[in-house]
């Protein structure tokens, strides 16, 4: 996986084919590696709930950033934007 700039994530996500694709692996990746941190603060890893959440916050973060793309507005790293949507998700299916 390739380090991007902001810039990178945003031309990559709205591009077509195997660019965009690359771009979407790479991201679900950084997502699957981040979220399980974050959710064990409220849910242990050993709760059958707990990979089944994450696999199903993943996939919503991803559905969400891509229906949200042109809401990003730079003021942080992209991934630090994607990080911050996927907790989020998690955290409310937990509710």
């Amino acid at each position: 996986m390739k380090t991007r700039s902001n810039e990178d994530w945003i031309s990559s996500l709205n591009a077509k084919g195997e660019a965009k694709q690359n771009a979407l692996s790479d991201l679900r990746e950084i997502i699957l590696a981040s979220l399980p941190y974050a959710v064990s603060k409220w849910i242990t890893s050993l709760n059958p709930r707990f990979e089944p959440l994450i696999q199903e916050a993943t996939q919503e973060t991803l559905l969400r950033v891509m229906d949200k793309l042109d809401t990003f507005e730079g003021r942080s790293r992209f991934t630090t934007w994607v990080y911050t949507i996927a907790v989020r998700i998690a955290l409310t299916e937990l509710r």
